[in-house]
């Protein structure tokens, strides 16, 4: 038994997760905890990731960097959704042959979009 949790319990504290470390100072860090944070944190990252995503999408519509017509090749001929398809094209400025060449290689698109 590590010397925090035997220090916990004669204290009468309450005994929560593994401890994954002892500190000298008394500090201890469990591992249900860091999970929760690196859990929480990566969610915040996914949201972030995803809001500047579709700000690109925004800004590349409205500067008419992504043309219709290359849109709806995408959606028609690979199954794609119109949010699908123009981040496909925004991955490949614009260019509609280096998107089908992305989607062909699987690099534009995460697994599951």
């Amino acid at each position: 038994m590590s010397s925090g949790i035997a220090a916990q319990r004669r204290t009468g504290a309450p005994v929560v997760g593994e401890v994954l470390m002892d500190f000298a100072d008394g500090g201890t860090y469990s591992q249900k905890t860091l999970s929760e944070s690196i859990l929480e944190v990566e969610k915040i990252r996914k949201s972030f990731e995803a809001q500047k995503q579709a700000e690109r999408v925004e800004r590349a519509s409205k500067e008419g960097e992504l043309r219709a017509g290359d849109v709806d090749v995408l959606v028609k001929e690979f199954s794609l959704t119109p949010s699908q398809a123009k981040t496909c094209l925004i991955g490949s400025s614009g260019d509609l042959r280096a998107a089908v060449k992305s989607l062909f290689e699987g690099s534009v698109l995460p697994a599951g979009a």
